[in-house]
């Protein structure tokens, strides 16, 4: 079992992005045009504010618990049937993000680049790279980590530039796209976009200071709303709608249109490179979580054992879609509209349970 580590909240803010943010880099703003059609881009503020929201009443339940993760206040709210409840609901939930987004940048790969590759060939490589994260350890991950976000946010925001001559503003036109309806009730579900902000309550043991862990939630959020509604402004700027329904990788067509003289074009090989590196990140982050919950939840003191028997279920769950269209509806249909009802609900229903059996634990102990 590793040392005991501690880090701050940069540390804890790059994984947080890390996780909440590289689904944009996937398919998420034709999900939102399809939603709000050409107000798509508004999704991805209305549902931040929502989380905004969500966040604020979550950390006010969890101001008693500082320095305690949800597994541990799981067992002060249910005892060690509560902690397996809630530490196995996590690991599925973990199981299901990292095995099915593994799948999505494996199909990603091969129509950027590897188009005759058969899919478990370029999974395999995918996986080589989150095992060998695990095997190094969260100080390793978190610090590589630190270091590359912020160059991925740079290579970001010249990737949003570098679209500027392209943009054409009357695509945002009708403003509301399909209504209020669709964009503020049929959206409202899609707060499970930032779902993998759960992650936060497992990292805080990890975090010295209540503070700290208080940013790394906020400045985590507001920075993925920004990637959100960039690229889905982006995406609707540079293609009009309805054209913008059409596309399964979003940000990859946006990157062929980036062309500046004869030496800055096919833009989009450089970006193989960028996604690849962002999905080691994602995935080495999110298995190694998997590896430590199971862990806790089950009072394993060595956890090394446990990354190849994780490894092998990953990797076989991600085959289980037939196609990317099968693995986009299994995550769009299901897992970005219920997804919420874990990361948020469950959260805020152990927080409710444990201070009840805290302010109870309380009045039984006797005055001094």
């Amino acid at each position: 079992m590793e040392r005991k580590i501690f880090f701050g909240k940069w540390e804890c803010t790059c994984i947080l992005i890390t996780l909440i943010g590289t689904k944009v880099v996937l398919n998420y703003p034709r999900v939102n045009v399809e939603i709000a059609g050409t107000a798509g881009w508004m999704v991805g503020l209305y549902t931040g504010l929502l989380t905004l929201l969500l966040l604020f009443f979550i950390l006010k339940l969890y101001a008693p618990f500082g320095g305690k993760d949800i597994i541990e206040i799981s067992e002060l709210a249910g005892g060690k049937p509560g902690r397996m409840l809630v530490g196995l609901t996590a690991v599925a939930f973990l199981l299901f993000i990292v095995s099915f987004s593994l799948r999505q940048f494996g199909e990603q790969m091969i129509t950027m680049a590897f188009n005759r590759s058969p899919i478990s060939y370029i999974l395999i490589f995918f996986m080589v790279g989150t095992l060998i994260g695990a095997y190094l350890g969260l100080e390793a991950i978190v610090r590589f980590q630190a270091v590359l976000v912020p160059v991925s946010i740079i290579a970001f925001l010249i990737y949003i530039i570098g679209l500027a001559p392209s943009y054409d503003f009357s695509n945002l036109f009708p403003l509301l796209g399909e209504g209020p309806n669709a964009l503020f009730i049929g959206g409202a579900p899609r707060i499970s976009e930032f779902s993998e902000l759960f992650v936060l309550f497992l990292l805080a043991p990890y975090l010295k200071r209540f503070q700290d862990f208080k940013k790394a939630g906020w400045v985590s959020v507001v920075a993925s709303m920004f990637f959100m509604i960039s690229l889905t402004g982006a995406y609707l700027l540079v293609f009009d709608y309805p054209s913008t329904l059409r596309s399964f990788l979003p940000a990859y067509e946006l990157g062929r249109v980036i062309k500046y003289a004869r030496f800055v074009e096919k833009l989009e090989s450089i970006l193989v490179i960028t996604w690849a590196t962002m999905a080691y990140m994602y995935l080495s982050s999110g298995f190694y979580l998997i590896i430590n919950t199971f862990a806790k939840t089950f009072e394993i003191r060595y956890t090394r054992p446990l990354i190849p028997a994780f490894g092998i279920i990953v990797f076989v769950l991600s085959l289980f879609p037939r196609s990317l269209l099968e693995t986009d509806f299994i995550i769009i249909q299901y897992f970005r509209i219920y997804s919420w009802i874990i990361a948020f609900g469950m959260t805020i229903l152990v927080l409710l349970i444990a201070r009840r059996s805290l302010k109870k634990t309380r009045q039984c102990s006797p005055k001094s």
